[in-house]
């Protein structure tokens, strides 16, 4: 029997740290056989482009941080949201605008100002449907002279301006469906309230 000793209870420390020992160099080993392992099979997949899609799609991604919400929704689902909530669009400046609505009988129309059509037609007009994906986003931007992406990037957001707020739970849904099918580990939203 071992009693309250200064030698049996260094001995029984000298035990745990032995034993701490084994464990961490047991995790070590874990893990640099799991690195072998992912290393080994993406030289596998370096040779075929579909499986090195596959491989590097599954990998973890780290975290998505200080995202605003509404710069992380795809423009084609303003596109929607815009036509559900009567919003108009100004064909010229390729923005949304409000609409006055007329109601008849308990439906409500969207009224549009000359010129400008309304956002549920869109799905419908193909060149202003890309048009509008083209300015709510960075799809296929080029700078140009007086134009860079940093002036275009913050442009958008007064453009697709407007929708009902009670689309931000689908807007959330979105986004973190998209950010879990990538993987990511962790998401960071912040919506800013008008």
């Amino acid at each position: 029997m071992c009693s309250l000793s200064l030698a049996c209870r260094i001995a029984s420390v000298s035990v745990l740290l032995a034993f701490a020992g084994i464990a961490a160099q047991t995790a070590w080993a874990e893990e640099t056989a799991g690195e072998q392992r992912t290393a080994q099979k993406l030289d596998e997949a370096r040779a075929d482009p579909l499986a090195l899609h596959d491989f590097l799609k599954r990998m973890p991604k780290g975290a998505d941080l200080h995202n605003h919400l509404d710069g992380a929704v795809y423009a084609e689902t303003f596109i929607r949201v815009g036509g559900e909530d009567g919003l108009c669009v100004d064909q010229i400046a390729k923005a949304f605008t409000k609409s006055q609505p007329v109601f008849a009988g308990s439906e409500p129309h969207p009224v549009c100002e000359a010129g400008d059509v309304p956002a549920a037609d869109v799905p419908n007009k193909q060149r202003l449907y890309d048009a509008l994906v083209d300015s709510f986003s960075m799809r296929g931007f080029v700078p140009s002279e007086g134009v860079t992406g940093h002036d275009h990037f913050f442009a958008t957001f007064a453009k697709f301006g407007g929708t009902d707020p009670r689309h931000t739970g689908d807007f959330l849904d979105e986004v973190a469906t998209r950010a879990a099918a990538q993987n990511e580990q962790y998401l960071e939203l912040m919506e800013t309230p008008t």
